[in-house]
């Protein structure tokens, strides 16, 4: 809040007496009326890079507001027996503030009563009817986003703290501190050394099956670090009133008000309870660090791991982060000695852009330079840091959801760019001529058009993700060529084999006997043969076309009798055993009984029409392979093969729903709603992959051209058009 003691009174008149009127009307209801301070909030004054600061902390709502030197001189100067007119008098004889600044000083105390600072009795119907609706309207709003952000008091923690504070307030003691530093380089040293094993689990962390464990363990740490908070907190002579939990999107994670830090005059001591939360994590992280060193392979291994994981990377990423609204940011804002410190920063350059792109009359403070820069810094950092956050969001929705992740960027987009708009409307409707009005409604055109475009030309290197089944190139179905009873167990998988390698034994007495009565008729025929020969030639010759005929049927017999006895027809390996433990059982002629796998590793996948154009794949394109039983290596594959049409059906049930893939097929016919294109990816030869089976699914990541965001928005958007007009 800027000091009216320092704010420069605008020189440039009203431009129409509507203005004047509307201006003079609200002015002369506040002049007659009296406010009253409340006598029960708390203040404490404070010194913020040297500047004098007074922080009020309501005891009721728990909020704390900053008043500079000069606007607490004014907020003293409010009492009850006084109207507000003759206040502003008796200022302006003090030289606390000029004439000109009478309308500044009535919205000054607007704001003081908005604040709940105190009470304004303004009887306008109108206004306090318009002030309802806008509450209404938030209470709806929060209604909506209360079930997703749902913040329930549970207790009032202050008396079990003042109980147990003497078994924690050793903890903040310097020797305390200075053990917790030779831990934490004694963690840092295990986890270097045995670097590779730690990291070694964590490409399965996130599988379903570890969810339960994270939450409960993500949980737990939370509650401890809200306690390093209160008893931080308590250490300092601070009140806690209030303890309970946050549940984020169905998650819960606890709170703790600990805004009484805000009174403590030395800036240490509230850094202090800024850094107390990560400070108790941090304990627990070096206790599960020993934990891990110490317990071999199993549960209590894992959950250490993932606590160390949790407790150290999750809290940097989300409570030290300066950019978000938790311990970071306040710690920060300590540290430069200024309070409200993103509000100020989004000030400072809402104040430079009006004034350098709308042409807005806009005071800024007379802050040294260095402040001036680390303000704009900031504050862009933060805008910044805001719409990659949310965009990042927005478009890993839109990559699995086209459809809803474009309405979710559309609205996105939509609700900020009118949060803008109306804010530089109000910006624009300040200038008082309507040459600034037209200066600044096309500046802000103009940026608007700029920074739609910039947006649209970031380039990025879009990657595409499928679900593979890793094959062997060769790949033949060994089928049973003569009916038989299996008397001779198969090859196991995984045998190798070579051409012509007996696979199996079948038998069958019937064409054994058949093929023995086949050998006994043909030898009669040929001593009839020889008989005939020498006696009667025309009779030789029906004899020979009868031995001739015998001893075809005799082959064909010999070769059904040949077939019993199953062979590879290649050289490779067993893949698949399908008469596995069915000795004695009766196998059919044309029954797959195995197959054999040779050559080198493959894997198939199947991609949409959408996925294969922004691909644009050529033969030998290098693509990653990840295996589930070797997630801590990256393979590596080129295009070998890509099929020309698209297929509705799918052949590899490992890729459906019904396999456990992602590919969604009908359960009668098999079939998907899209055509899908097979590619054929063949593995390095110069990579070890002894752990590779028939049908193993991997995880396949293309990397793609780089494009940009509009082309990539254009595309997303006319495949929803094309979807649209399926539906249709």
């Amino acid at each position: 809040m800027n000091s009216l003691s320092h704010e420069s009174p605008s020189a440039t008149p009203v431009s129409t007496a509507d203005q004047q009127r509307t201006a003079d009307s609200w002015l002369d209801r506040l002049r007659p009326a009296h406010v009253g301070l409340r006598a029960e909030l708390e203040v404490s004054r404070h010194l913020f890079r040297g500047v004098p600061t007074y922080v009020l902390r309501d005891p009721v709502t728990f909020k704390s507001h900053k008043l500079s030197a000069g606007d607490y001189q004014i907020y003293v100067s409010l009492t009850s027996s006084t109207s507000l007119g003759k206040i502003f008098a008796k200022l302006c004889e003090q030289n606390v503030l000029d004439v000109k600044q009478e309308e500044a000083f009535y919205r000054f105390v607007l704001s003081l009563a908005q604040m709940g600072l105190l009470s304004l009795p303004v009887s306008d119907g109108s206004a306090l009817y318009a002030k309802y609706k806008r509450q209404r309207d938030a209470e709806r709003r929060a209604k909506l986003l209360g079930v997703l952000f749902l913040q329930v008091p549970l207790f009032q923690p202050d008396r079990f703290l003042e109980r147990t504070k003497r078994f924690v307030t050793p903890l903040f003691s310097r020797w305390a501190f200075s053990i917790w530093l030779l831990g934490l380089v004694g963690c840092i040293l295990i986890v270097s050394v045995r670097w590779h094993e730690f990291r070694s689990p964590l490409g399965s962390m996130l599988t379903l099956h570890n969810v339960p464990l994270l939450w409960s363990l993500l949980v737990g740490l939370k509650v401890f670090h809200e306690f390093g908070h209160a008893y931080a907190c308590k250490r300092f002579g601070g009140v806690v009133p209030e303890m309970g939990a946050y549940f984020i999107i169905f998650t819960p994670c606890a709170y703790v008000d600990a805004s009484a830090s805000w009174g403590f005059p030395r800036p240490l001591h509230r850094i202090i309870v800024g850094l107390g939360g990560m400070y108790f994590e941090s304990i627990l992280a070096q206790l599960a660090v020993l934990i891990w060193a110490l317990t071999p392979h199993g549960a209590v291994h894992s959950a250490a791991q993932y606590a160390i994981i949790l407790a150290t990377v999750v809290t940097a990423g989300f409570n030290a982060n300066p950019l978000m609204k938790y311990d970071g940011y306040y710690i920060l804002s300590d540290l430069v000695g200024i309070p409200n410190l993103r509000q100020e920063a989004q000030q400072r350059v809402s104040s430079l852009f009006s004034r350098w792109v709308l042409g807005v009359t806009a005071s800024l403070d007379e802050q040294p330079i260095f402040t001036r820069m680390f303000l704009t810094a900031f504050g862009l950092t933060c805008s910044l840091y805001k719409f990659v956050v949310v965009a990042g969001l927005t478009v890993a929705i839109a990559w699995k959801l086209p459809m809803i992740g474009i309405v979710v960027a559309a609205a996105y987009l939509f609700n900020t760019l009118r949060q803008i708009a109306l804010g530089m409307y109000h910006q624009v409707q300040r200038q008082r001529t309507r040459p600034a009005q037209v200066r600044a409604a096309a500046g802000l055109a103009t940026c608007l058009i700029v920074a739609c475009v910039l947006v649209a030309l970031i380039p990025f290197a879009q990657h595409e993700h499928a679900e593979g089944v890793a094959r062997r190139m060769n790949t033949t179905t060994v089928y049973a060529q003569s009916s038989g009873w299996l008397t001779q167990e198969f090859l196991p998988e995984g045998t190798a084999v070579a051409t012509g390698t007996l696979l199996g034994q079948l038998e069958n007495p019937e064409l054994s006997t058949r093929a023995l009565q086949g050998q006994y008729d043909a030898e009669q025929l040929r001593i009839s043969l020889m008989s005939e020969v020498e006696t009667d030639q025309s009779a030789a010759s029906i004899a020979q076309q009868r031995h001739q005929a015998k001893l075809t049927e005799l082959a064909t017999s010999r070769d059904a009798v040949a077939q019993l006895s199953i062979t590879s027809p290649s050289d490779g390996v067993v893949s698949h055993n399908f008469l596995r433990h069915q000795v004695g059982r009766y196998i059919p002629h044309g029954t797959p009984v195995a197959m054999v796998a040779g050559g080198p590793w493959v894997v198939q996948t199947l991609v949409s029409a959408e996925q294969l154009a922004n691909l644009r794949l050529q033969a030998e394109s290098p693509v990653q392979i990840l295996f589930p039983a070797a997630t801590t290596r990256i393979y590596w594959a080129t295009v070998k093969r890509i099929t020309q049409v698209g297929s509705r059906r799918i052949n590899q049930v490992a890729l459906t729903q019904l396999g456990g893939g992602d590919i969604a097929v009908s359960v009668d016919t098999g079939e998907a709603e899209q055509a899908y294109f097979e590619i054929t990816l063949v593995l390095a030869p110069n990579q070890q992959a002894d752990f590779v089976r028939q049908d193993m699914t991997a995880q396949i990541k293309f990397v793609t051209q780089r494009t940009t965001v509009g082309r990539q928005f254009y595309r997303r958007l006319l495949n929803l058009w094309n979807q649209l007009q399926q539906l249709g």
